[in-house]
């Protein structure tokens, strides 16, 4: 798979675009996306449980037999 950071312009383009998307919720899933790194699948499969807030980290579990991927949280 090929690993590409999207620009600045891409990022302020795709995030107006989920802004004035008729799904409510788009703009907060890309946001997440951007700010955490995490795909997709990760973020709408996520449940409390993977979060640890107090740390800072939320732990993603990885469905092929994997260690959990731990992405930092921002305050």
């Amino acid at each position: 798979p090929i690993d590409r950071r999207l620009a600045r312009e891409e990022v302020e383009r795709l995030l107006t675009a989920a802004r004035g998307s008729a799904n409510p919720q788009l703009k907060h899933i890309v946001t997440l996306m951007v700010l955490t790194g995490a795909r997709q699948r990760e973020l709408l499969e996520a449940r409390w449980d993977q979060f640890d807030l107090d740390a800072g980290i939320w732990r993603v579990p990885d469905h092929r037999g994997q260690p959990a991927r731990v992405i930092k949280l921002h305050p």
